[in-house]
């Protein structure tokens, strides 16, 4: 599905120009964070090559984000990442480690990219669980959780997403 399905307003040309830019300023500030302003030159001309990795790989179009959900998607990221780092240290020093590993399938209604990428990096963060593959159909997600099916989870994640980028909801 593609996001011109869903709105002409939906996407955006994507400004190669600002990706780099973008790209450029967090790697150099990356750099001089890790080593001062110590050899300031060598990190310039590598975060201004390394930029051009983000720049070249953008769609040619990028769904417009939403401000307001994308606050709130961040504050959701940041509690799910804790928790599912609290969850997973508890259940691994338990002596009985509470788990019940498999694999599951999951097939979201996101268009594919940056929408579905999202989702897929997100997914990981919730409790137990694991972003493993896209299969080859390039929509159905395979991933891994230590704490039974967590399909549920993956879509309320899903409407998360959905509104992060102002999609119908799934």
């Amino acid at each position: 599905m593609s996001l011109a399905g869903h709105s002409a307003q939906a996407s955006a040309p994507v400004n190669r120009r600002g990706w780099w830019s973008a790209a450029f300023v967090g790697l150099l500030l990356t750099w001089v964070l890790l080593n001062g302003l110590d050899f300031l030159v060598v990190g310039v001309l590598t975060a201004a090559v390394a930029a051009l990795v983000p720049a070249l790989m953008a769609q040619s179009h990028l769904p417009r984000v939403r401000p307001v959900q994308a606050v709130l998607f961040l504050g959701y990221f940041v509690a799910e990442s804790l928790r599912g780092a609290v969850d997973v240290a508890g259940r691994a020093l338990r002596p009985a480690m509470p788990i019940e590993p498999g694999f599951h399938r999951y097939r979201p209604n996101l268009p594919a990219g940056l929408p579905l990428g999202i989702l897929m990096g997100t997914l990981s963060l919730l409790p137990g669980t694991l972003s493993v593959d896209v299969e080859a159909d390039g929509h159905t997600l395979l991933f891994h959780s230590l704490v039974g099916d967590t399909t549920a989870e993956a879509r309320a994640l899903e409407a998360r997403v959905a509104r992060l980028f102002g999609i119908p909801a799934p």
